[in-house]
């Protein structure tokens, strides 16, 4: 886990995807990156090293939730420059 420096967890409540990110770098601003982020789709912002942010869903089902979170997932790995393979999963279901 050291060299994890970025999180995102996701959650669903009342039709709406919410974010939460964190970090423990200083060359990104959190809270620009979720503005940045849900551009479009919905609302964020934050501090140096938390954010937080929301998107309404069209639907809770599976398939829209899973669409979201791939836009998420390429806006993320664009946003903090990683590589476009880079790997994201849960830590627990």
């Amino acid at each position: 886990l050291d060299e994890i420096t970025w999180t995102l967890l996701t959650a669903i409540h009342e039709g709406r995807l919410i974010l939460s990110l964190r970090t423990d770098q200083k060359s990104l601003h959190a809270g620009e990156v979720m503005r940045k982020l849900v551009r479009k789709l919905g609302e964020g912002g934050g501090h140096r090293n938390k954010a937080g942010g929301f998107v309404t869903l069209e639907t809770t089902d599976a398939k829209c939730v899973d669409r979201v979170h791939a836009t998420l997932r390429r806006r993320l790995v664009k946003l903090l420059g990683l590589p476009g393979d880079s790997s994201f999963g849960p830590l627990m279901k």
